[in-house]
């Protein structure tokens, strides 16, 4: 930009009027791009064709392990790396760590004890009109679809389609959003007897950013409201259940 700059300048000296206008339009735009706060870049377009539905990962289902334990087949459609405006990324989705639903109790050792968090945390989007988040879209059967909501059971569904970097034609994408009974604001007043982070799921998260590269790493952080300091937990399990 600098070098179309200087050339605008040169054109200038020479005949002002004709390239007046160009300069300062280079210049506004430069201006606008530095500036401006993050808003949705020339769409590409992704089709859901009929009997499919396009979910966002944003946690645990980037990893694309993670999704395939759930679908339990080998996954080889689209997996772009998207933005979705209008959500924040936070830590407020808090499980009653108490083995309903197929998960197992989680809990930690201290000086030889077992320490078991009423609550285990896990990540979650609410919705901020001016945050925007990275995350990852995939596309699975509609039938599917129940397998995710089995594993998400304490988060409902929402339609995010409209809230893309891409174009979405044919269908719908959801992501999923914790339900209002099992959200919690006020983690950073808690301690690891009352909330939990489980070091089992950062390290999927950490797998999944392996593959994802170093840049959306850094914008996973830069995007996520952290959990506060003395609750991430070497985890174990009671149950032997192969957990995400």
């Amino acid at each position: 930009m600098l070098n179309h700059n200087l050339q605008y300048k040169v054109h200038i000296e020479k005949r002002p009027n004709q390239y007046l206008k160009v300069w300062f339009g280079c210049a506004i735009s430069a201006v606008v791009l530095c500036c401006s706060p993050l808003k949705k870049n020339s769409p590409t377009q992704i089709e859901i064709k009929p009997g499919e539905v396009g979910i966002i990962g944003y946690g645990s289902l980037t990893s694309r392990e993670s999704m395939q334990k759930t679908l339990n087949r080998p996954y080889k459609g689209i997996f772009e790396i998207v933005r979705l405006y209008h959500w924040e990324r936070n830590w407020y989705a808090s499980m009653p760590n108490d083995g309903a639903n197929g998960y197992p109790r989680f809990y930690t050792e201290i000086e030889g004890q077992k320490l078991f968090p009423r609550n285990i945390l896990y990540l979650n989007i609410s919705h901020e009109e001016d945050d925007s988040i990275n995350c990852c879209l995939f596309i699975i059967d509609s039938s599917e679809l129940s397998l995710f909501a089995q594993r998400e059971w304490i988060y409902e569904e929402v339609d995010v389609t409209d809230d893309l970097s891409v174009a979405v034609t044919g269908g719908k994408v959801v992501a999923y959003k914790v339900e209002p009974q099992y959200e919690d604001t006020f983690i950073a007043s808690k301690t690891i007897k009352d909330c939990a982070v489980r070091y089992s799921y950062r390290k999927t998260l950490e797998k999944a950013f392996d593959n994802l590269g170093e840049e959306y790493k850094k914008t996973f952080y830069r995007t996520t409201i952290p959990f506060p300091k003395g609750i991430l937990m070497e985890d174990k399990k009671e149950s032997k259940i192969e957990q995400w």
